[in-house]
């Protein structure tokens, strides 16, 4: 089986995967899969492929890890108290304020002008 062959079965099988597959099915095809590219007459691979291939087989920086911290990532957006829609929620509390017309922007930049030209008139500043 030739390089471009071994890589095509590579992209076919990830395409195929479930994001939430098992991961030790994951890793049981990438070490047949070395292990075919090992055997392959022809088959050269670069100190790129074995550096992703390493990469992904990586316990700590690996495909495991990184289904771990998308799994945290997704539970901190899902928790009610702090998750997204809390953050939703607090933005459209400040843009109200903002938008306030007795205490928003507005009578903010007022008052800044005020003060400005207090400090710029010449008989007052």
């Amino acid at each position: 089986m030739t390089k471009a062959e071994l890589l095509k079965k590579l992209i076919e099988k990830f395409e195929q995967m479930e994001f939430d597959e098992d991961i030790e099915n994951i890793y049981q095809f990438l070490d047949g899969f070395l292990s075919e590219l090992e055997s392959a007459e022809g088959a050269e691979i670069s100190t790129f492929d074995l550096t992703v291939l390493a990469l992904l087989l990586n316990k700590k920086f690996g495909l495991k890890e990184i289904k771990k911290e998308i799994k945290d990532i997704e539970k901190k957006l899902d928790d009610k108290d702090f998750g997204l829609e809390e953050i939703k929620k607090e933005i459209k509390e400040i843009e109200k304020k903002l938008d306030d017309d007795k205490f928003g922007l507005k009578e903010i930049k007022k008052e800044i002008k005020d003060i400005e030209d207090k400090l710029d008139n010449k008989d007052f500043g």
